[in-house]
C-alpha cells in the first residue's frame, strides 16, 4: 500500500546548533529602594511609560553590556547571551531619575540547553533580529525587498516579490529550520485619490488595503471621512496642534497636490497595547493593492501576472537559496558564530514514500486502476450501488423548452448507458422568470407531491451564465436551505453545446444525483478501516467576510462501509469563533444515524478530520471539542445500553502550509501523486504531509495531517493505515474525478513508440529592420520596438480637417489630452493641422450619433472633416457607451474614426503622451499613411499585392457569417482596401469571390490607371488541411476568372502569377529548445523539416511569448505560379515572419501575417452589427458592406 518515492526537495534550511552550547538569562538589577523588576509593577507608571524607562536603562547600560557580553538579546528587564559574564553585579552605568543615582548591574538567573522551550523561543528572536539587520520591509511573517519591484505598467500593476520565512523546530529530534516560501504583493499604479474620483459609492471602497508610499505601511480602509481634509488638525505627540499637511511638508517634505480632498479613516493596531486607534491617511499618498475585479477577469493580466506569481519549482529554490545568501554577508555571518549557530545554505532534502491508491470500484464488478486509468472517462458507466429514482421532476422555463427537451433526450441515453435505476421524471414549465415566481412554483411542486408520489428529488434548468446568472445563486441558496427535498441545478447556457458535450455533462449529472440521493457512484479499493464498522467524520468552519460576518460549523459523517453515504448538520457560531461547544449532541445524532432506524451496531470506531485548525490550536481541539465527543460516545452508549469500546481518532487537516516539496534531479517540478514526506521536518509518529492533488501550473501545496487523539495507537502500522486513508478519501469526492494518462492501448496494437520526444534542425528567419522617417532604421532584434517607433513615420499623410468630438462632463479631460497630443504632433513629425473641437451636452447613445450625423452633413466640401476622434466616459469593458458608438463608426458612418476613453486619459502626463504617440500610429493607418515599414520585403522588385482573407462566424441567436477581404494598395504592403462579404450561416467558402478580387486590382491600379500587380499573394485563414482541395476548386477558381477579366478591361496580356497560403493558427504541434531547461524558441523560429514535407508547408513562431508554451503558426502553399522561381519557398517564409511586424495595433510581432489580422478584425467588426444582443435601432437597413477606408477598423 506504501512504498519507498523518490528523494525530493524542500523549502526547508536545517539550522546547526552545537549541542554543548548555553543560552545565559540575566536580569538587570537596579539598586535603589527597589529593584527594576519591581519597577515595572509601580501603579503609577502606565505601561507606555514603563517601555520609555527600560529603554532610557538600556540605553545607559548599552556600552556596559557590549563590552562584557558582546552579543546579547533584550526582553524588557531580562536579557539572553550566549556568553556568561565573569563578573556579576558589574557596574554597567548610572540611572538619573529625580536627582538621584541608581546603579546597573546584571544578575544570572538561568542556564538555557538546546531543545528547551525557552531556548527555542529564543532562537526565533534571534532569527528576528537577524531578519532586521537585513533592511527589508516586513508584513506580519513576509519579507520583501521594495528594491525588486516587477512592472506591470500595461495592466496599471506592480509586483513586490518577497518571501514567507518562519522558524520550524522538530520537537522528537530537536532540529530547527527555517521554511522560506515565495511570497508577492499587488501594487496598482492608481491611488486612492483616483479611485476616489472615480468612485460614485465610497462604500464600496470600504476594506480596500492600501499602502502608503512614503513608509510602505499597509492599512485597512474604514471609511472615507467627507468631513475631513488635509487641512483638517490633530494632536502631535508633543501635544501639539497641527494640520495633516502640515505634517507630511515637515516630517516626508512630501506636499499635498489637493487640499479639498476627504480623508481615509484606518484602524492602527498597537502591538504593545493590543489595541486599534483611529489614524488618517492622505488618499493621494496612498495606492491601491491586490487586484481590481477587472483585473481578475481579465484573462491577459492574469495569464502575464502568474508567470511571476506562480512560479516553478525551481523558480522557487532558487528565490529561497538567493535569501539565504543574504545571511551570509561578513556582519550577519559574525552575529550567527557568535551565537554558536550554523545556517545550511542548501535546502533540505528528504526521502519521501509513495502510497498506492489502489482501483475505483464500479457497478458489475469494474475495476478502474487509478494511477493508469481515464477516470474521467471510465467513471461514467454503472454506478457501485444506485438508488431507485421513482418520483423526480424536471423544472424549467418556457423560453428554455428546446434545451430542455433535448437535454432530456440526452439525460434518458445517459440514464441506460449508466444503468441507473430511474423511471421518467415529472416536467414543470414555469411561464415567469421573476425569483419569486421561481421558490412559489418550487413550494407547489412539493406541497402538492406528498405521500407516494412524493417528489424526491427537482432538478432546475436556470437561465444565464454561472457567473451573471440573475436567478443560480438566489435559487441555489433556496434549495440548500429551505427545501425539504433534494436538488440539481444546470443553467441553460451549459447545455447549448454539441450532443457529445452535453451527454459528458448528463453522465456527470447522474453521479451527483445518484450521491444526493443516498446511492454510492463509486468506492476505492482496500480502504483501511473497512474491517469493523467504522465511522469517518468532516469538520470544518466557515467565516463568512461579507458584512453580515458569520461563522457557520459543518459536520459530516458516515454511514455505509464505503465510506461514501453522509449525514450533514450545521451549526452558526459567533462571529468569528472557530470552535464549539455544541458538538456533543452532533456527533450524539451521527452516532444514532450511523445505527439506522433498524438499530444497528455501533462504530467501533470513529475517526474525525477536523480542518482548518494549525499547531498552535492543536490544545484547544483537544480540551474542548474531543472533551465534547468522548461525552457523546458515552451518552450514546448509554443510550444502546452497550460496553463495547468505541475507539477515537482525531487529525488535524491544514491546507495553508508553507511546506513544498519539489522532484526531480535538475529540473525540479511536482512530485507526483500519492507522495508522503513522514521523516525529518515530521516526527514519523503523529503527523505527517500528503501530496494527493495533481498540479499542472505553479507549485503544489502539501497537506499537512497531525493525529491529535490516537486511541489505536498500539494497534500495528496505525498511522500507515491513515496515511492511506487520508490519500485514498482524495478519490472519493464526487464532484470531481481525477485522470492520468495512459498507456496501455499502445502495447494492445503491437504499435512501437519511441519513448523521447523528436527532435528537430530548425532555422531561424531574421526579421530585418523596421524603417521609420528620416531614413530611420530600427533593428528588431535589439532595439525596443514599444518606444523607438515613436518618432516620425515612414509616409506621413496630412490631416487638413479633422475633429475632436466630446462630452462636457469630460472638458477637463480632453483640454489636457489635446496639449498632451499637440506636444506628440510635433514630436512625431506629423503633418497635421489643429483640429476643430465639438463640445456634446449629454450622454444618450441616440444624441452622440446624432452629433455624429451633423458633423458630418455640415462639413462637406473642402472643408470636409476627414477623421473624427471622440472622447467616450468609462472603463473599456463597461462603457455604455464604448461598444455601440463603435460599431457605429464603423459600420455607418462614411469618415475615418478613432474612439478613446476619459478614463484611459486619467494618468500621468508620460503615460497621456504614449498614448497619444500609439494613436497618431493608428491615425495614420486609417487615413492612408505609413507609420512604418520593414527592410528587406521580398517580392517588393515587381508591383505586388498582397491579400488577407478571413470568414468570421457570430455564435449569437442570428448565427451570421462574415467575409472580409484585405488588398495591399502601396509598395510597404502597408494602404489596403476592404471589402465584406455576407455569407450564410456557417459557410466558409464564397462563390462571390471574383467581384471582390475584381474590385481589389481596379483599386491596385488606382485613378492614375497604374500597372497591374505582376504577382498576387494570398492568406486565407481559417483553412484546416482537409480543406484545402474546396479552396482550390471554388475559391481559386475565381481568383484566376477575376485576373483574366481584369487583364481584359485593362486589355494587358502581362502574366499575374497567383500564389495562395492557408494559414492555421489552432494546431497541435509544440516546440522547444534548450538543453537543460527546456523553454519556447526564439522570435523567428522556423521547423520546415522532418513533421514538415519542406515543400509546401511550414511551421513558424513569430510571437514571443513570456507564459506557457508559444502556439506555432501552420502555412500551407495551396496555389504556387512561381513554383520554379528560386528560393520561392524561402521568400514566403520571410515575407511571412515579416508581416507579422506590420499590424500598426501593436509594436512588436503578431501571431500571423498582417494582412489576415486586419481581415480578421474587419470581419469580427462588421459582423457584429448583426448580433441581436445589440441595440438594433443602431442598425441601418442597408449596411455598407465595400469598404475602402485604409485600415478603417483598427
Amino acid at each position: 500500500m506504501i512504498e519507498r518515492g523518490q528523494t525530493v526537495y524542500t523549502n526547508f534550511y536545517q539550522i546547526q546548533i552545537n549541542p554543548n552550547s548555553h543560552i545565559y538569562r540575566y536580569q538587570v538589577i537596579y539598586t535603589s529602594l527597589f529593584s527594576l523588576l519591581q519597577l515595572s509593577f509601580q501603579p503609577f507608571l502606565s505601561p507606555e511609560q514603563q517601555i520609555s524607562k527600560w529603554r532610557e536603562i538600556f540605553k545607559i547600560a548599552k556600552s556596559g553590556l557590549q563590552e562584557n557580553l558582546k552579543v546579547f538579546i533584550t526582553n524588557n528587564q531580562i536579557l539572553y547571551s550566549p556568553i556568561r559574564a565573569q563578573t556579576m553585579g558589574l557596574l554597567l552605568g548610572v540611572y538619573e531619575e529625580e536627582g538621584t543615582s541608581h546603579s546597573i548591574s546584571i544578575e544570572e538567573k538561568a542556564v538555557l540547553k538546546p531543545g528547551e522551550p525557552e531556548y527555542t523561543g529564543l532562537i526565533g528572536r534571534f532569527f528576528k533580529m537577524l531578519l532586521k539587520q537585513q533592511k527589508l520591509l516586513q508584513i506580519g511573517r513576509k519579507y520583501f525587498n521594495t528594491k525588486n519591484l516587477i512592472n506591470f505598467d500595461q495592466f496599471g500593476l506592480k509586483v513586490l516579490p518577497g518571501v514567507t520565512c518562519s522558524l520550524i523546530k522538530q520537537e522528537e529530534q530537536g532540529k530547527y529550520y527555517i521554511n522560506i516560501d515565495s511570497s508577492f504583493k499587488m501594487l496598482r499604479s492608481t491611488t486612492m485619490y483616483e479611485e476616489l474620483r472615480n468612485s460614485r459609492d465610497f462604500s464600496q471602497l470600504e476594506g480596500a488595503i492600501v499602502m502608503t508610499v512614503y513608509n510602505y505601511k499597509f492599512y485597512k480602509v474604514n471609511k472615507v471621512s467627507r468631513e475631513m481634509n488635509p487641512k483638517s488638525e490633530f494632536e502631535n505627540l508633543k501635544g501639539e496642534k497641527m494640520s495633516y499637511m502640515q505634517y507630511y511638508q515637515d516630517k516626508y517634505k512630501i506636499a499635498i497636490k489637493d487640499v479639498t480632498q476627504p480623508l481615509i479613516e484606518v484602524l492602527e493596531k498597537s502591538r504593545k497595547k493590543q489595541e486599534e486607534k483611529i489614524i488618517y491617511l492622505i488618499p493621494e499618498l496612498c495606492v491601491m493593492t491586490g487586484l481590481s475585479n477587472e483585473m481578475r477577469n481579465n484573462f491577459q493580466t492574469m495569464k502575464q501576472l502568474s508567470t511571476v506569481t506562480k512560479p516553478r519549482g525551481v523558480d522557487r529554490v532558487k528565490q529561497a537559496d538567493q535569501f539565504i545568501q543574504c545571511f551570509h554577508n561578513k556582519e550577519s555571518e559574525e552575529l550567527i558564530k557568535k551565537w554558536n549557530i550554523q545556517l545550511e545554505p542548501k535546502c533540505l532534502q528528504i526521502q519521501s514514500s509513495k502510497i498506492k491508491p489502489g482501483n475505483i470500484m464500479m457497478g458489475n464488478n469494474t475495476a478502474i486502476n487509478i494511477e493508469t486509468g481515464n477516470l474521467d472517462r471510465d467513471t461514467q458507466t454503472a454506478m457501485l450501488r444506485g438508488v431507485g429514482l421513482e418520483n423526480w421532476g424536471i423544472l424549467y422555463s418556457d423560453r428554455d423548452s428546446r434545451q430542455a427537451e433535448d437535454f432530456m433526450n440526452c439525460l434518458r441515453e445517459s440514464i441506460e448507458y449508466c444503468k441507473f435505476q430511474c423511471k421518467a421524471p415529472r416536467t414543470f414549465v414555469l411561464h415567469s422568470n421573476r425569483i419569486e415566481d421561481w421558490i412559489k412554483q418550487i413550494d407547489l411542486i412539493v406541497q402538492q407531491s406528498q405521500g407516494p408520489q412524493k417528489v424526491t428529488l427537482l432538478l432546475l434548468i436556470l437561465n444565464g451564465p454561472k457567473k451573471n446568472a440573475p436567478l443560480y445563486t438566489d435559487i441555489k441558496r433556496y434549495l440548500i436551505n429551505d427545501c425539504p427535498i433534494a436538488s440539481q441545478v444546470i443553467l441553460s447556457s451549459t447545455l447549448n453545446q454539441p450532443k457529445g458535450k452535453v451527454k459528458t455533462i448528463c453522465n456527470k449529472l447522474l453521479v451527483q444525483i445518484c450521491a444526493k440521493v443516498g446511492g454510492t457512484p463509486w468506492g476505492v479499493s482496500e480502504l483501511p478501516f473497512t474491517d469493523q464498522p467504522t465511522m469517518i467524520c468532516g469538520m470544518d468552519v466557515y467565516h463568512s467576510t461579507g458584512k453580515a460576518k458569520k461563522s457557520m460549523l459543518s459536520f459530516v459523517s458516515t454511514e455505509d462501509e464505503f465510506f461514501s453515504k453522509y449525514m450533514t448538520q450545521s451549526i452558526e457560531m459567533e462571529t468569528g469563533v472557530e470552535f464549539s461547544f455544541s458538538l456533543c449532541p452532533v456527533l450524539v445524532k451521527s452516532l444514532q444515524s450511523f445505527c439506522g432506524d433498524r438499530n444497528g451496531p455501533l462504530p467501533s470506531r470513529i475517526i474525525i478530520f477536523r480542518d482548518g485548525v494549525s499547531n498552535s490550536q492543536a490544545k484547544t481541539v483537544i480540551e474542548t471539542e474531543v472533551a465534547q465527543f468522548r461525552q457523546a460516545i458515552e451518552q450514546v452508549k448509554t443510550e444502546k445500553n452497550s460496553d463495547k469500546p468505541i475507539k477515537l481518532i482525531v487529525l488535524s487537516v491544514n491546507k495553508k502550509v508553507g511546506a513544498k516539496f519539489y522532484a526531480g534531479e535538475r529540473n525540479l517540478d511536482n512530485p507526483p501523486q500519492g507522495t508522503l514526506i513522514d521523516t525529518e521536518i515530521s516526527n514519523g509518529k503523529d503527523d505527517y504531509y500528503l501530496i494527493s492533488q495533481r498540479t499542472t501550473q505553479g507549485t503544489v501545496q502539501p497537506t499537512h495531517y497531525h493525529v491529535l487523539v490516537n486511541d489505536l495507537f498500539d494497534e500495528p502500522n496505525i498511522l500507515k493505515k491513515l496515511q492511506a486513508l487520508s490519500y485514498k478519501l482524495c478519490y472519493m469526492y464526487y464532484n470531481f474525478s481525477g485522470a492520468i494518462k495512459s498507456e496501455e492501448l499502445i502495447k494492445k496494437w503491437n504499435i512501437q513508440l519511441e519513448p523521447k520526444c523528436l527532435q528537430i534542425q530548425s532555422s531561424k528567419i531574421k526579421p530585418g529592420n523596421i524603417m521609420m522617417g528620416n531614413n530611420t532604421a530600427i533593428n528588431i532584434e535589439t532595439g525596443n520596438l514599444d518606444r523607438d517607433t515613436q518618432t516620425a513615420m515612414l509616409r506621413g499623410v496630412g490631416l487638413e480637417n479633422w475633429g475632436i468630438l466630446y462630452s462636457d462632463r469630460d472638458s477637463r479631460q480632453a483640454e489636457d489630452f489635446m496639449s498632451c497630443l499637440r506636444e506628440s504632433i510635433e514630436y512625431c513629425k506629423f503633418q497635421c493641422k489643429a483640429p476643430r473641437t465639438f463640445v456634446l451636452h449629454s450622454n444618450r447613445i441616440e444624441d452622440w450619433i446624432k452629433q455624429i450625423d451633423l458633423i458630418v452633413q455640415q462639413s462637406q466640401g473642402p472643408q470636409k472633416v476627414t477623421l473624427l476622434l471622440l472622447i467616450l466616459n468609462g472603463p473599456k469593458k463597461n462603457a455604455p457607451l464604448y461598444t455601440d458608438i463603435k460599431r457605429y463608426l464603423i459600420n455607418d458612418c462614411p469618415i475615418a474614426s478613432q474612439v478613446i476613453l476619459s478614463s484611459t486619459l486619467n494618468q500621468p502626463k508620460g503615460k497621456v503622451k504614449t498614448i497619444c504617440n500609439k494613436l497618431l500610429v493608428q491615425i495614420c493607418a486609417k487615413v492612408g499613411g505609413t507609420p512604418w515599414g520593414v527592410s528587406e520585403l521580398p517580392f517588393t522588385d515587381q508591383p505586388t499585392m498582397i491579400c488577407g482573407m478571413d470568414v468570421y462566424h457570430s455564435t449569437g441567436k442570428a448565427k451570421k457569417s462574415m467575409l472580409s477581404f484585405v488588398s495591399t494598395e502601396d509598395e510597404f504592403f502597408s494602404k489596403y482596401m476592404t471589402q465584406s462579404i455576407e455569407m450564410e450561416t456557417g459557410v466558409e467558402f464564397s462563390f462571390s469571390l471574383c467581384p471582390v478580387l475584381v474590385k481589389s486590382l481596379q483599386s491596385f491600379c488606382g485613378d492614375r490607371n497604374g500597372p497591374l500587380p505582376s504577382r498576387i499573394i494570398i492568406f486565407r485563414d481559417g483553412v484546416s488541411n482537409s480543406q484545402a482541395k474546396t479552396v482550390i476548386e471554388t475559391e481559386v477558381a475565381q481568383f484566376r476568372q477575376a485576373i483574366e477579366q481584369v487583364k481584359t478591361e485593362k486589355n494587358s496580356d502581362k502574366p499575374i502569377k497567383l500564389i495562395v497560403l492557408s494559414v492555421n493558427k489552432k494546431v497541435g504541434a509544440k516546440f522547444y529548445a534548450g538543453e537543460r531547461n527546456l523553454d519556447n524558441p526564439p522570435q523567428g523560429t522556423l521547423i520546415d523539416t522532418e513533421i514538415s514535407n519542406g515543400k509546401d508547408d511550414y511551421y513558424l513562431i513569430s510571437q514571443r511569448t513570456t507564459q506557457g508554451t508559444v502556439q506555432p503558426t501552420h502555412y500551407h502553399v495551396l496555389v504556387n505560379d512561381l513554383f520554379d522561381e528560386p528560393n520561392i519557398l524561402k521568400k514566403l517564409q520571410a515575407l511571412s515572419y515579416k508581416l507579422c511586424y506590420m499590424y500598426y495595433n501593436f509594436s512588436g510581432a503578431i501571431k500571423i501575417p498582417a494582412p489576415i489580422q486586419y481581415a480578421h478584425v474587419c470581419s469580427n467588426f462588421i459582423g457584429d452589427r448583426f448580433d441581436p444582443r445589440k441595440p438594433q435601432s443602431l442598425i441601418k437597413p442597408n449596411p455598407i458592406l465595400n469598404q475602402r477606408r485604409s485600415l478603417f477598423f483598427i
